[in-house]
């Protein structure tokens, strides 16, 4: 798993330092209203437009940038902090950049939309599991994982169903409870004639979208739009990306981190 800890550039930094777009604003998800009542107060949230369409391409510019504009293959947790290269449940290519500046400055935008209940957890055991609750633990929102992954997924390519697994610190001081997935580019439509003049990965994207998975056959699909940003909490959220029909798809990826309140 190739990383790099090349600075991000000061054009970049003084882009995300802007507040953000004008019409950004945030929704909570309802999953009785979307028809998966079994998933009753899980935690989830779209905040529109968080980023503007050229922040989105100046980030992706920076991620190429700092690994040559190389696309390794994106692998699969297997636990114990080991991954492997399986495409039949994963198939995208991905970019690894640890940028602590640039994870800052995505915070202070993503912050201010978040409910006072995921940013100190408590008796929250859908989020945090059974054992905390029964502890009376609290976790304190820290910054956001420092480890920003990009994922270039290109006509056929997927990632299968899951449940995103919580990272620990290796000092054991910090966990991820939330998921942070932030589209850099969306769904569109062209003229068919431009269409069949466009190679295959020049074409307005289709297909994509984040699929929340309820029991039975209960679905709930978040289309990518470009510089929206999906919060939700890794446990018990089974979702997918689903397949790319046309096109290209790019996302960022990275999670909340959390530290336990110690008590005095």
């Amino acid at each position: 798993m190739a990383s790099t800890r090349m600075p991000a550039p000061n054009a970049l930094m003084h882009t995300l330092s802007a507040k953000p777009p004008s019409n950004c604003r945030a929704e909570m998800f309802d999953f009785e209203q979307t028809g998966m009542p079994e998933y009753k107060g899980k935690f989830a949230m779209l905040i529109h437009d968080l980023l503007s369409p050229d922040e989105c391409k100046e980030l992706l510019e920076a991620a190429e940038e700092s690994s040559g504009h190389q696309w390794e293959g994106a692998m699969v947790n297997i636990g114990c902090g080991q991954q492997r290269l399986m495409t039949d449940i994963r198939d995208c290519g991905r970019i690894i950049w640890d940028t602590p500046e640039v994870v800052d400055r995505l915070l202070e935008r993503i912050k201010p939309h978040l409910p006072q209940s995921v940013i100190a957890i408590q008796d929250s055991g859908h989020i945090t599991g059974p054992g905390p609750v029964k502890r009376k633990e609290t976790y304190q929102m820290t910054r956001l994982n420092e480890r920003l992954r990009f994922l270039k997924y290109t006509k056929g390519m997927y990632f299968r169903e899951h449940c995103d697994g919580s990272y620990v610190t290796p000092d054991g001081e910090e966990r991820s409870l939330l998921t942070v997935h932030i589209y850099l580019n969306g769904q569109g439509a062209a003229g068919k004639e431009v269409e069949e003049s466009l190679k295959d990965h020049e074409k307005p994207l289709k297909g994509g979208a984040t699929r929340f998975f309820g029991f039975g056959n209960n679905t709930y699909d978040v289309n990518p739009a470009t510089g929206a940003c999906l919060v939700f909490q890794h446990r018990g959220l089974r979702h997918s990306g689903e397949e790319v029909e046309q096109g290209c798809k790019f996302t960022l990826r990275t999670d909340v981190m959390y530290r336990k309140v110690e008590e005095k």
